[in-house]
């Protein structure tokens, strides 16, 4: 799968089951209520992960001015903006389980798409992704961070603060740091 975000392209490889959520069809029906959300959702080996990108580098000749400045300036307004960001997605997911759940034919066979159906097929993935999010221990919170320069006091700064708003584990990668199996971010290439 291959998904372009923020000027990035992300290949996932076929380990990865992965929805652009912002750009899906039931986030798009939230959206309209005033909820943010993640630009990605992914499932890997039986962990669920939200990936919200961020690139500040300057990707045309005229910029000027580093986009990164006010991020350096005020750093607790990025963390505020993914918690928020990722308490929204929640909340979609939420209403995602709860509409699936309405379906007398996805309660009969909740037990055999989390067990049997690969998250290809619709229903399956959001079965899997409403029964993981529960999981603090499976949630996985992506700030994939593009900078000009690499920024490793405010990587560790943000993800100290995003681990006290959001659930589960937190990564701040990008920049040549990836570190997830499956998954390769390039630029990309504008003609």
């Amino acid at each position: 799968m291959i998904y372009q975000e923020s000027g990035l392209e992300f290949r996932f490889d076929d380990s990865w089951h992965v929805k652009a959520y912002d750009k899906h069809r039931f986030y798009q029906g939230l959206s309209g209520m005033g909820l943010s959300g993640m630009d990605f959702i992914g499932l890997h080996a039986g962990q669920l992960y939200f990936f919200e990108v961020k690139n500040y580098r300057r990707r045309q000749d005229w910029q000027t001015e580093n986009p990164f400045d006010q991020v350096a300036a005020e750093p607790d307004w990025l963390a505020t903006t993914i918690s928020k960001k990722m308490a929204d997605t929640l909340t979609g997911i939420d209403a995602i389980g709860q509409y699936y759940h309405r379906k007398l034919l996805f309660r009969w066979t909740e037990p055999w798409l989390l067990s049997h159906i690969p998250p290809t097929w619709e229903w399956a993935f959001w079965a899997r992704v409403y029964a993981l999010s529960d999981e603090p221990s499976h949630v996985n919170t992506i700030l994939w961070l593009e900078t000009e320069q690499p920024q490793r006091d405010l990587r560790r700064l943000l993800v100290q603060q995003l681990a006290t708003r959001t659930p589960g584990t937190v990564r701040v990668l990008g920049n040549g740091a990836n570190g997830l199996k499956g998954l390769q971010v390039s630029p990309l290439i504008v003609s």
